[in-house]
């Protein structure tokens, strides 16, 4: 296992990542519908940008691969 920054071209295996965990983590928060709204399946190219200037890390194994969130810095 290894961490260390993500690379835009894991973008969209980050996007997915990231809805999943809004999908299963905020279902007892939030109504279907927002949750829709949240995580749409299709990735704005903006976010592989803000892979690009953000601390975005993961956590690569053999058996996959696992993305944080953008990470607020001071």
């Amino acid at each position: 296992m290894k961490i260390r920054l993500a690379v835009p071209v894991e973008a969209e295996e980050c996007w997915n990542i990231r809805n999943q965990a809004i999908r299963y983590g905020c279902k007892s928060s939030y109504d279907d519908a927002v949750i829709a709204a949240w995580t749409p399946e299709k990735m704005p190219e903006s976010y592989r940008n803000a892979i690009v200037v953000n601390p975005f890390f993961v956590v690569a194994a053999p058996d996959g691969m696992t993305c944080s969130p953008l990470i607020n810095t001071p």
